[in-house]
């Protein structure tokens, strides 16, 4: 399984170089038969990362680890 990239910081702030990356990925992910994840865009609302966008905050690491326990669990049964 293979989860979609995060813009980080400054680097990508439209998002469209991300967005680009993972669209390619799952495409990517599918031909290889890896099942791929895609956070979206989570992590765009406020409190989900740190002041400088480069690391996730508290919260947003609490929804990271809920969403990938669904999915463990949800790959298992």
């Amino acid at each position: 399984m293979f989860s979609s990239v995060l813009a980080v910081g400054d680097w990508d702030l439209g998002r469209k170089r991300t967005d680009q990356i993972n669209k390619w990925l799952c495409r990517w992910c599918h031909i290889q038969g890896i099942s791929f994840y895609d956070l979206g865009h989570t992590f765009d609302e406020p409190g989900r990362l740190m002041w400088d966008g480069t690391q996730l905050t508290r919260k947003g690491k609490n929804i990271v680890g809920r969403k990938l326990a669904e999915l463990i669990i949800r790959d298992l049964n």
